[in-house]
């Protein structure tokens, strides 16, 4: 195969903001190249955009690995880095800013990673499994 295995994921609190923050980079160039490929009609675009959408979900595939990650919380991360990215590139080559009521999502996304970063749920040790029930072995008897 191609040793994806081999891999390593970001483990530490500052390589993973940033591998999270490369991750949204990716993702918007993504979204930049198919909203380019909406207005000039260039099928080079839509396959970069492609491209770009298939490597980040890539990357969070590889951040997922780590059992200490979930999917919930690094979905909120990015998600609002993605879309604080969005706006920053809107601004400079648009010169438009979101709207009252976007910016209320985006403050809502700031305060639901913070509020994830800042709490650190004790969970309950895991139950020990039960004990497997041994059912009798059937394949030796005759009719």
């Amino acid at each position: 195969m191609l040793g994806w295995d081999s891999i390593e994921t970001p483990t530490s609190g500052v390589r993973v903001l940033v591998y999270i923050g490369v991750l949204g980079v990716v993702g918007v160039l993504g979204d930049l190249a198919v909203a380019w490929w909406a207005k000039t009609g260039g099928s080079k675009w839509f396959a970069v955009g492609a491209v770009c959408w298939v490597t980040s979900l890539w990357m969070l595939g590889l951040l997922l690995r780590s059992p200490e990650r979930s999917l919930s919380h690094l979905t909120v991360l990015i998600t609002v880095i993605h879309v604080l990215l969005v706006v920053v590139v809107e601004n400079a080559y648009l010169a438009r800013w979101p709207a009252r009521h976007e910016w209320l999502g985006i403050i809502l996304g700031l305060l639901a990673v913070l509020l994830l970063e800042t709490h650190q749920a004790e969970d309950p040790a895991p139950e020990a499994p039960a004990a497997a029930v041994q059912l009798p072995d059937t394949s030796q008897r005759t009719p």
